[in-house]
């Protein structure tokens, strides 16, 4: 398995780039019934300081969420039920900086919620927009591509067939990479949902979207995190770019010249551990990786021709 190579996001969001206020979604005004009193209007803050008290906020949601392994919120809907004024360029800022530096969950937490406040991205200039693809939340790595452990379930495997205690070794072991597998992937569902978002709130035309995407899919390579729905994504993107006349020539050659340096890079992961009565146990990988039937689909789109 070949090391990870970290791809300067500098040179490929230089590639790229090309695109007032906000508030929390209001709830409609109601009459107060007689027999009720009239609610208190909301403490007025400063903006920097309702941003401020909305991380805050997230900041707490996102660590009992880290506890207790359950989301607080299945959607990014935080801004409904928060009383201040926010300024759309103050989340912009916010969600292109780290905002938990000690927790990678909870900071992806705080900003997958931020996007509640339904600012338009794509009124971001090049240098925000590099540091967005800069900082994406970081996607923890999935415990089954530890290459100390492929060596220690493999050692295992081969005597698991003639002794049972090996053998029951061997179950217990796997048993618990299983388990702890499932809890990154669930530690890593608010990282998954920013990126994806972020995706959906690029512009419909021009590659900002495709740098989006391609950073995602190297980041989750890199975290041994499902790659197919991005890989179908950015494919997807990339044939709707085709004919794409806001892309220059020199980006589309530039590009070009970047994914095709991709294929190299992956990540093995142990997918499944077979067992039989006397024979040494199976174990078994799959890789997520960038291959060169990828890369042709996508330089051929982003030549202008169907693959």
């Amino acid at each position: 398995m070949s090391a990870w190579r970290t791809i300067p996001c500098l040179a490929l969001a230089a590639l790229l780039v090309a695109a007032g206020h906000v508030h929390a979604q209001s709830q409609p005004a109601t009459q107060p019934q007689r027999v009720s009193p009239v609610p208190a209007p909301p403490r007025v803050v400063a903006p920097d300081m309702a941003l401020r008290l909305a991380i805050d906020q997230l900041r707490e949601e996102g660590q009992t969420f880290r506890r207790s392994g359950d989301l607080p919120r299945q959607q990014p809907d935080f801004a409904e039920s928060f009383a201040h004024r926010v300024r759309a360029e103050d989340v912009i800022e916010a969600i292109c900086e780290v905002q938990d530096r000690e927790d990678a969950a909870v900071d992806a937490y705080i900003r997958w919620q931020l996007l509640s406040f339904d600012v338009d991205l794509s009124v971001m200039d090049d240098a925000t927009y590099e540091r967005l693809l800069a900082r994406l939340p970081r996607l923890a790595r999935s415990p089954s591509a530890n290459i100390e452990m492929h060596g220690d379930l493999e050692r295992l495997a081969l005597g698991a067939g003639r002794n049972a205690d090996v053998k029951a070794e061997l179950e217990q072991r796997w048993d618990a990479v299983h388990f702890e597998d499932k809890q990154v992937e669930l530690l890593n569902q608010p990282a998954l949902k920013f990126r994806e978002l972020v995706a959906d709130a690029m512009p419909e035309t021009g590659m900002r979207r495709v740098g989006v995407l391609l950073f995602d899919l190297q980041g989750r390579i890199a975290a041994a995190c499902d790659t197919r729905g991005v890989k179908t994504r950015l494919t997807k993107t990339l044939r709707e770019r085709m004919n794409d006349d806001t892309i220059s020539l020199e980006q589309r050659w530039k590009l070009i010249r970047y994914v095709e340096q991709l294929p190299g890079d992956e990540t093995k992961i142990v997918r499944d551990v077979v067992f039989y009565a006397t024979q040494p146990a199976d174990v078994r990988y799959s890789t997520y990786t960038i291959r060169s039937t990828d890369v042709k689909k996508w330089t051929a789109y982003l030549n202008r021709h169907e693959p």
